[in-house]
């Protein structure tokens, strides 16, 4: 149910987004989205609780960008900054899952 209720709520904004619905439904669907997003982040990867602590951050921080951008002029830099720095806590699991699988095998400078 949940994933359909962030399809909806998704789809909504962007109808907001392209002028199709009136803006006010922007400031609703858009954050609510990434709300959604999170809690169903947050009820996954019980088995993995760094990797999903370091997803929640991210998702957090993205959140707080799709709120600043709500006001584009003013919100710009905030957003900018907000999705940057999102990136790093939700790539992190990825890098270091990745690094755990290459930790035993040879560098490739000395292959």
């Amino acid at each position: 149910m949940l994933p359909l209720a962030i399809a909806l709520t998704a789809t909504v904004a962007i109808a907001a987004g392209l002028g199709l619905l009136p803006a006010a439904a922007l400031f609703v669907a858009k954050p609510l989205t990434t709300v959604l997003l999170i809690v169903h982040a947050a009820r996954r990867g019980a088995d993995e609780p760094v990797a999903r602590r370091w997803i929640l951050v991210g998702l957090v921080l993205s959140l707080a960008g799709d709120i600043a951008l709500l006001w584009p002029k003013q919100g710009f830099l905030p957003g900018l900054i907000a999705f940057l720095l999102a990136h790093w806590p939700t790539s992190r699991p990825s890098i270091t899952a990745c690094a755990s699988r290459h930790a035993g095998s040879p560098s490739r400078s000395m292959r």
